[in-house]
């Protein structure tokens, strides 16, 4: 059987054969791509007669009503679809008069001409809307703005706009200046001052685009050439949750999203009159720490700029890195080959590395019998075999955790003296 369609952009009748039915193709008036529906793939009957399809299903070709799919014959005026005749005794609905394929078509253009009325309407009264009220919408979406450098010194107990505040914004401005790799990293308190509009296929993105300059955006760009996706730029930090409710209203807008945002941040501590910032990189947020984060170590002193002094890539934890400046806090068993390469690492005159030795000591000495981490069952029998020895030489550990308790670092010697208290217990 063939099948009638009615194209959706011009209107006019197409007939294509069934065995097209599903596909796509071309109208051959207007040109535009169409979807051949699938509705005879379901009628259970085949004949000479052709029956009319459109999106809302089949429909009789001689009364112009829709068909029950499985049924042979039309059940308004009786048409049987294998023979092509009529048979009146079958009709149970009483025939009804078909329609006029040329009044059709005009109802048809008439709803799509209101419905882009509407929509056209709709955009305008946004507009209107914003222009009118462009200063208290512009007011609603900005937050009080905090520099960054307030938000870390307050993470080491500082107050904001202290020389130390003062001093972390320099230092971060000159990290962003010589590596872009961390230029859109920040830290999680920060309120964003960009966004990421994803768009579907039917969204215009003109729009989005006088949208977002009505409420205050300094540049809008395409994201990374994705024309589905637009990034908005404001030259104060925002509230991302009261600028979607402006463009949730729009037709073809799908979610906002915020760059940088997933498991990135800056992580600080001072020691002396050293600042240590690392940058976290991250495609996923890492709950168990890490494996699949990206580590950038800067330190700096107050009369030197900041210098990149280490970097983890993602997975070299899992390979048994010690992580520099305890960050991240993970501490597997793996990076010590043996009993006597972890008692040394308690005398280690790298800081972290006492800590990190401390720590595998702990767990190796008061911790259940099982890896705490995964890689540490990588090799086969390395926890257990350096578990048994450690046990074997509890009274060289606990010598050596006793000097790691006088140390003139506070964070080793603190370390070490709970390890202490707990074995005595």
């Amino acid at each position: 059987m063939a099948i009638k369609m009615i194209c959706d952009h011009c209107g006019q009748k197409v007939t294509v054969s069934d065995s097209k039915a599903g596909k796509k193709g071309k109208c051959p008036h207007c040109k535009n791509s169409i979807q051949i529906p699938t509705g005879l793939d379901r009628l259970s009957v085949e004949g000479p007669s052709t029956v009319e399809v459109s999106r809302m299903g089949a429909r009789c070709p001689k009364c112009d009503q829709q068909i029950v799919f499985g049924h042979s014959h039309c059940e308004s005026c009786g048409l049987n679809f294998v023979t092509g005749t009529v048979e009146p005794e079958r009709a149970t609905k009483g025939s009804m008069p078909r329609s006029n394929p040329s009044q059709v078509n005009n109802k048809r253009r008439g709803c799509m001409s209101s419905a882009v009325f509407l929509i056209g309407l709709g955009v305008i009264g946004l507009g209107f809307f914003l222009t009118q009220a462009e200063g208290d919408v512009t007011t609603q979406i900005l937050v009080p703005q905090e520099r960054e450098a307030d938000i870390l010194a307050r993470r080491l107990g500082d107050t904001p706009g202290s020389p130390l505040s003062n001093r972390i914004e320099k230092d971060l401005s000159w990290i962003r200046s010589i590596d872009p790799r961390v230029r859109e990293i920040f830290p999680h308190e920060t309120p964003p001052s960009s966004v990421i509009l994803a768009l579907r296929s039917e969204a215009d993105s003109t729009v989005f685009r006088k949208v977002a300059q009505k409420l205050g955006a300094i540049q809008i760009t395409n994201r990374h050439g994705m024309t589905d996706r637009i990034q908005i730029f404001f030259s104060h930090p925002i509230d991302p949750t009261r600028l979607e409710s402006f463009f949730k209203s729009l037709p073809g807008f799908d979610r906002l999203l915020l760059p940088g945002r997933s498991g990135d941040d800056i992580l600080i501590r001072r020691r002396n009159r050293h600042l240590m910032l690392v940058f976290r990189r991250s495609q996923e947020i890492c709950p168990a720490g890490c494996n699949r984060d990206h580590y950038l170590y800067y330190e700096s002193t107050p009369r030197s700029h900041p210098r990149l002094v280490d970097e983890i890539r993602p997975g070299e934890l899992t390979r048994g890195r010690i992580a520099r400046w305890g960050i991240p806090a993970r501490f597997p068993a793996r990076a010590f080959e043996n009993a006597d390469k972890l008692l040394a690492g308690v005398h280690d005159a790298r800081w972290w590395v006492q800590l990190h030795a401390i720590r595998v000591l702990e767990h190796l000495l008061s911790g259940p019998p099982v890896p705490q981490y995964v890689e540490d069952r990588d090799p086969p029998h390395h926890f257990s075999s350096l578990r048994q020895n450690i046990r074997k030489q509890r009274a060289q550990v606990e010598k050596a955790l006793l000097q790691a308790s006088q140390s003139p670092d506070p964070s080793v010697s603190s370390a070490a003296s709970e390890v202490l208290q707990r074995l005595d217990r």
